[in-house]
C-alpha cells in the first residue's frame, strides 16, 4: 500500500532508489515503515503512468486498469494526487541533453 509517508522517501530520495538503498539499509526507513524495493518500484510504475495518461499516451484498455490498480493500491486519493504533484514536478524540471 502506497501512504503518504511512503512517498515523503520516495521524494526525500529524489526518486533515486540506488541513493534510497545506499542511504537506507540502516536507517529507520527500512524497520518502521517495512518500506520495500516494491514499493518503490510500483511509485515508479505509477509515476510514468500518469505522464502518459496525462499526455494521453495509455490505450483506453491500459488506461481503465490502471486507474483500478492505483485506487486499490494508494491509502487515499490524496496520495494519488500527491503522486500528481510529483509528475507535474518533474515535468516542470528542464531536460537535459
Amino acid at each position: 500500500m502506497i501512504t503518504h509517508r511512503i512517498l515523503d522517501y520516495y521524494v526525500q530520495f529524489n526518486g533515486d532508489i540506488d541513493l534510497w538503498a545506499r542511504m537506507g539499509v540502516n536507517s529507520k526507513i527500512w524497520s518502521e515503515e517495512q518500506l520495500s524495493v516494491k514499493d518503490w518500484n510500483l511509485i515508479d510504475l505509477y509515476v510514468e503512468d500518469i505522464y502518459l495518461a496525462e499526455k494521453g499516451l495509455l490505450a483506453e484498455s491500459y488506461l481503465k486498469k490502471y486507474e483500478a490498480e492505483i485506487l486499490a493500491n494508494c491509502e487515499n486519493i490524496e496520495v494519488i494526487a500527491q503522486l500528481r504533484k510529483i509528475v507535474a514536478y518533474r515535468m516542470s524540471k528542464p531536460k537535459r541533453l
